[in-house]
């Protein structure tokens, strides 16, 4: 099945709809948000996770709180914008240490705290915003798998990730996942290890049912079985996405990947990080 079904979160006829992860896998859920407040209830709860994604979700949520503060304040600019900064402020403290949506709602801030523009041109100019993040990341993500499949080298390759840096972390095709979707494309004799990534089990949870849905060979593991498959040769590459890089280039991911970096360096495997 093609991994455009997944839709992590998407604008659709005024309103933010995603996937409610909480119940991946044994359900598949779409919840529809018609304010900001629910898109922050839905960051905070965890119903969308994943940095990319959580970006595209703040900046639908301004597009939303736009639509809310045109309805009340057309009339009155200052108030409209004051409307505004709340809802910007209350997204920003769903999940601050998110990197992308502190970026999402300073892009978004660009347009609305302008002097003379009316609060209706805001308004219709913050959703053309909303809909180019989530297009631009989709993009970054299909040209980080064509890039990262060149690394995926081997006749029957086999590649450990951990954690989920898929589809359902960004706007779709994922960072991680992108370069193993992009290298199966290439090579269907690839398979794929996915750790379990405790203690929320994205890996297991989210990983897996995004392969299986895209019909990927894939097998679940425990966290510390990598090492023991690495020193077998079972496992020719590794994958992971990243929650923050570093100027000189050191990588912040998930709990767990450190390890799995180690282990794949004292066992000459090449270990690679996706990333925007």
């Amino acid at each position: 099945m093609s991994n455009d079904s997944i839709r992590t979160v998407e604008w659709h006829d005024g309103s933010v709809v995603m996937i409610d992860q909480r119940l991946l896998p044994s359900e598949e859920v779409y919840l529809t948000c018609r304010t900001w407040e629910e898109v922050a209830d839905a960051i905070c709860d965890m119903a969308v996770r994943g940095a990319p994604a959580l970006g595209v979700a703040a900046a639908m949520g301004m597009a939303l709180a736009a639509r809310t503060a045109l309805s009340a304040y057309d009339a009155d600019p200052e108030r409209f914008r004051a409307f505004l900064q709340h809802a910007s402020k209350g997204l920003y403290e769903t999940r601050p240490t998110a990197v992308n949506l502190p970026w999402a709602l300073k892009e978004m801030e660009r347009i609305w705290d302008r002097e003379g523009v009316s609060p209706a041109a805001i308004a219709e100019e913050m959703e053309r915003q909303a809909v180019r993040i989530y297009e631009d990341d989709l993009a970054s993500c299909r040209a980080i798998g064509e890039f990262g499949a060149d690394l995926i080298t081997g006749e029957a390759p086999v590649v450990l990730t951990h954690c989920n840096a898929g589809a359902l972390a960004t706007a779709g095709y994922g960072t991680a996942l992108g370069v193993i979707r992009s290298a199966f494309a290439r090579n269907p004799r690839l398979r794929v290890l996915a750790d379990e990534t405790r203690p929320l089990f994205q890996g297991a949870r989210l990983t897996v049912w995004e392969l299986m849905r895209d019909e990927i060979p894939v097998e679940l593991i425990t966290d510390n079985m990598a090492g023991y498959l690495m020193s077998r040769g079972l496992i020719t590459h590794v994958v992971v996405g990243a929650d923050r890089i570093t100027a000189n280039g050191d990588v912040a991911n998930k709990i767990g990947t450190y390890t799995v970096s180690v282990l794949a360096r004292e066992n000459g495997i090449p270990f690679f990080v996706a990333a925007p």
